[in-house]
This record gives C-alpha cells, sequence and structure tokens, in this order.
C-alpha cells in the first residue's frame, strides 16, 4: 500500500476502510488487504476488552400468554 501506514477505521462486510498518515481514506477488500505484500499488524500488545455474554430477550414476559391483538390480523 504504497509503504505508507494506514489506520483501519471502518469495516462495512468484506470492504475495509482505511486513513492513511496524510488523511487520504480509501476502500479495500478484506481479501486483498490480507495478501497485499507490506501488510503488517501492529499495535497487537494493546489488551482489547471483552464482550460480555449475549443473552437473548424474551419475546413474551415470562408467565404472559401470548394473544396476538387487532394490528396482528391476517389480511389476505
Amino acid at each position: 500500500m504504497d509503504d505508507r501506514l494506514h489506520t483501519v477505521v471502518g469495516l462495512s462486510g468484506t470492504t475495509v476502510r482505511l486513513l492513511d498518515e496524510a488523511g487520504s481514506a480509501s476502500l479495500v477488500l478484506l481479501s486483498h488487504l490480507l495478501v497485499s505484500e507490506g501488510f503488517e499488524l501492529i499495535g497487537q500488545e494493546i489488551v482489547q476488552g471483552r464482550m460480555p455474554p449475549i443473552r437473548p430477550i424474551p419475546r413474551h414476559p415470562a408467565g404472559a400468554p401470548h394473544e396476538p391483538g387487532p394490528d396482528h390480523q391476517r389480511r389476505l
């Protein structure tokens, strides 16, 4: 990548948004970035926080029967 330092500033699917030291933004496919000559991860010594476990949100309050309201009527 032209021997310049880039920082990942965004991800969208498999597209990576990079920002170089001069402030120029570019979009690169992740697969292209990972196999490009000179690609190197830096800053790996930084300890990343862990996300708490995700629990499913109950669809209905505990013990409440599910009765569809009038706005949930089937339309033909």
